[in-house]
């Protein structure tokens, strides 16, 4: 007999896709903010490319089999690893291009990794506050003698 909720899986190549788009998005509100604070031509794409190159954190959850009960906690732990990864790369990159404008590098790449920041938490409460209300609707059936109606135990 199987556990209400146990065959429930994290849909991660739909957390995936939602990544890219945030990521692009992202990339884009960089180098906005990166032209809008006066940057040059390689001020923005080094505030674009810091984004990209930290982006790539934003890989754990999808790429690591976390279960359900610490997935949360890898988006959170991935997401502020890839924020570190962005003043990180950004201080290289304005480290060996003197004439910069800091500013514009920095506040750009910050407010595009912002961006995404705020996409991936709303997609990842959003994925496990379904999961949750899924799990809850299983145990109800399965409390009250009913079958499971859903694709999974199907």
């Amino acid at each position: 007999m199987s556990v209400p909720g146990e065959t429930i899986e994290i849909p991660r190549s739909r957390f995936a896709a939602i990544l890219a788009a945030a990521t692009l998005l992202g990339c884009a509100v960089a180098s906005g903010v990166a032209m809008g604070m006066g940057g040059d031509s390689k001020g923005v794409m080094m505030a674009v490319g810091s984004l990209l190159i930290a982006s790539i954190a934003s890989l754990g959850p999808v790429v690591l089999r976390l279960g359900r009960e610490n997935w949360g906690v890898g988006v959170l732990v991935f997401g502020a690893a890839r924020s570190l990864l962005v003043l990180g790369v950004a201080w290289l990159m304005e480290s060996n291009a003197p004439g910069v404008s800091k500013r514009a590098l920095y506040l750009g790449a910050v407010a595009g990794a912002v961006v995404v920041l705020m996409i991936e938490t709303l997609a990842a409460v959003t994925i496990l506050s379904g999961i949750e209300a899924r799990r809850a609707k299983e145990k109800s059936g399965n409390a009250s003698g009913k079958p499971s109606t859903t694709a999974e135990h199907a």
